[in-house]
């Protein structure tokens, strides 16, 4: 019996997929972070001198990573730190470690910092009055845990528990108004809003909340709330076709205890070239420097092919 043109096709993507499954390599996906420059967000690039990405998993230490994402960088006297998730080749649970760096660009692998027995990530850092804080994702534990700084940056112990609900990369964010969580929920197309008096609670959802339903393309958070001359801007992952696609920035034009609004995207990062973002990018964490210009910290990924071992039968 001869097969028609669809049934061939059908019967060469079956034999295919069978002697993929059977050679001795598969790929895995390879998160980086890299460093980018430049006069406005929507205009970063790899700065000049700079060998991008400037961390990756054989950077790690002490543990065997996979690989290194989410980072989150602050300044202490002279010195930027970055609070970043490595993630275990083996056991594939996320723990938070510290890079160092003299001027933002070039940076030393220090160690990890906070593990527990679930995985942790995107460990946002920042401080308040003369304290040191931390709000990594926390999911697996099924709540929002906010850490203090015992002994900064390199020992934390958990603070408060924030919300009592499962919740990816949550973004903490102060105004007079109160302190302000966005919250994305696992699926990626839910964000909703919280907000509270004090940096510890009661968190209270916003009557607008959720601000963002059934979006991929702008729910995730991909980085902490940044606020410049009185604006205050938004960033958010595109997770179209798939997570970690491209990362957006959005204007919140109002945010009250009774309303919230933000403006039309911007794409500032996306895949790039035959390297370590060329298949997405998903974070960003960025400051002005003096001079005006703005320095970026980001992730990108891509996929690796890995030799397995011998030919499966």
């Amino acid at each position: 019996m001869r097969l028609g043109e669809r049934d061939r096709g059908e019967w060469v993507r079956r034999m295919a997929k069978r002697v993929i499954r059977r050679l001795p390599v598969a790929y895995r996906t390879e998160w980086s972070i890299g460093v980018l420059t430049g006069a406005a967000l929507g205009a970063l690039g790899s700065p000049a001198g700079v060998r991008n990405p400037v961390l990756t998993r054989r950077d790690v230490t002490d543990l065997g990573a996979g690989y290194v994402a989410d980072p989150f960088v602050v300044r202490d006297g002279g010195e930027f730190l970055m609070f970043l998730e490595v993630v275990g080749k083996a056991d594939g649970k996320g723990r938070i470690a510290l890079a160092r760096s003299p001027d933002g660009l070039s940076w030393s692998y220090d160690r990890i910092v906070l593990e527990e027995p679930h995985h942790l990530s995107f460990p946002m850092t920042f401080a308040y009055e003369s304290e040191w804080y931390m709000l990594p994702e926390s999911h697996q534990a099924g709540c929002v845990r906010l850490y203090r700084a015992a002994r900064f940056p390199e020992a934390w112990s958990v603070g408060a528990t924030l919300l009592d609900e499962v919740f990816a990369d949550v973004s903490i964010h102060r105004t007079d108004s109160g302190w302000w969580l966005f919250a994305g929920e696992l699926g990626n197309d839910v964000l909703r809003l919280f907000r509270a008096e004090r940096i510890d609670g009661p968190y209270v959802e916003h009557p607008s909340s959720p601000i963002v339903e059934g979006e991929r393309r702008r729910a995730r958070p991909a980085g902490r709330v940044r606020s410049r001359d009185e604006r205050s801007f938004r960033v958010s992952q595109d997770c179209r076709p798939s997570y970690g696609t491209a990362v957006d920035v959005r204007e919140i034009e109002h945010l009250t205890r009774d309303d919230y609004r933000e403006g039309s995207p911007r794409r500032i990062l996306r895949e790039g070239g035959w390297g370590w973002r060329r298949n997405g990018m998903h974070h960003l964490d960025a400051l002005q420097l003096e001079s005006g210009d703005w320095i970026a910290w980001v992730d990108g990924w891509r996929r690796v092919w890995e030799y397995r071992g011998r030919c499966s039968r």
